[in-house]
């Protein structure tokens, strides 16, 4: 007979959120099979740190990823360790100085089955009043924030390439295959887009290897302007190969922004009047993009854009050899 177990899992759950709707701490609670990451529990002290109701919180998707006041290299842990159901601690900056009644940490759990599957996400906020009671609470928590900082900084400097303001290609490929395995989940296209800038050694031997760096620069500026999703990335593949992953609802699409970014590199009108192509900086493109599965991979999808690209070089050279 069902009817025992089911009543004392109802009770451990009606225990289990009255423990958790006394904790001094906000906390909240969300599913971890939806890519939404939907609230199912939220105790008064998260809302009221958060500045809503507990019910417009329920159904919502985790409020946690679209908090403003983590930073981009918080985000990107956040979104790993949702993607691979591990931990996450960050700090948040400081909206409004002095105010101690705000959340100024923030903490993830995965709250795992009796099989070990990751079904929930336990996030949990502690406010800078509950967190500095003493003066020496205030004074090491503001040394930790500033030790936060410093470290985020340097996390930072070395995951962005000085040269050319993108990501450091291994940093790139470590995002790039966790942004696939999400798209993996979600059943959702994700692409490798490939700019290899055409003639670039003539136009370092014309102008110089500086002028060189800096037109590679101003190619991945121009690479990164279009590519507006969060998920987005751009980094530098070689000494003249600027490569990106996006996610869209077909290649066609992919396709179409890689297009729109090839033309405003052209209308940068960066001189090369050696070029065996033509007077001015180009690039070619090459493009491969799936629901990534067993079978298409991120070193799939690269090689894949790898092959598109030099079969549009070789159709270039076969036309202009026929012209010729």
């Amino acid at each position: 007979w069902e009817g025992p177990r089911i009543l004392m899992k109802r009770l451990s759950r009606q225990i289990l959120e009255q423990m958790l709707g006394e904790s001094s701490e906000g906390i909240v609670v969300a599913e971890a099979s939806s890519p939404d990451y939907p609230v199912v529990f939220a105790n008064a002290e998260y809302a009221r740190l958060s500045e809503c109701e507990i019910d417009d919180l329920r159904g919502r998707k985790l409020p946690l990823l679209d908090n403003e006041r983590l930073g981009p290299a918080d985000r990107d842990e956040l979104q790993t360790a949702l993607a691979d159901g591990q931990s996450f601690e960050a700090s948040l900056d400081v909206a409004q100085q002095g105010d101690q009644d705000q959340a100024n940490r923030v903490k993830m759990v995965p709250l795992r089955s009796r099989s070990g599957k990751v079904t929930h996400f336990m996030v949990s906020l502690k406010s800078r009043a509950s967190a500095s009671d003493e003066a020496s609470s205030v004074e090491l928590g503001v040394l930790q924030r500033e030790i936060d900082r410093a470290r985020k900084k340097l996390a930072s400097m070395d995951r962005i390439d000085p040269s050319t303001g993108v990501l450091r290609y291994k940093f790139f490929r470590q995002l790039a295959e966790r942004d696939f395995r999400i798209a993996r989940r979600e059943g959702r296209l994700a692409a490798v887009m490939l700019f290899e800038i055409i003639d670039l050694g003539v136009y370092s031997e014309t102008y110089g290897r500086k002028a060189a760096e800096s037109c590679v620069r101003m190619v991945a500026a121009q690479v990164n302007s279009l590519l507006r999703r969060a998920t987005d990335l751009c980094a530098r593949a070689d000494e003249g190969t600027i490569i990106a992953v996006t996610q869209a609802q077909d290649v066609d699409e992919v396709r179409e922004r890689a297009e729109r970014i090839a033309t405003n590199i052209r209308g940068l009108r960066l001189h090369n009047p050696r070029g065996h192509s033509g007077r001015y900086i180009d690039v070619d493109i090459g493009i491969a993009g799936d629901a990534p599965g067993d079978e298409f991979t991120l070193d799939q999808a690269i090689e894949g854009a790898r092959n598109d690209l030099e079969s549009r070089q070789d159709a270039q050279k076969a036309a202009y050899g026929a012209r010729a």
